[in-house]
């Protein structure tokens, strides 16, 4: 794997480390929601969701 393959990967994670996740290619678009089920899901104001 060239240096450009290995700087081009996406990955990340939860805080704790529990949860880690790469990606396998560029997302195509990208957005948030704030509906109650996704507050309740996410414990937050809003959850990311990426396609």
């Amino acid at each position: 794997m060239s240096a450009v393959e290995a700087d081009d990967r996406l990955t990340g994670g939860c805080q704790c480390g529990a949860v880690r996740y790469r990606l396998t290619a560029r997302p195509t678009a990208a957005s948030i929601c704030h509906c109650r089920m996704c507050q309740k899901a996410g414990g937050a104001p809003f959850m990311a969701f990426t396609g």
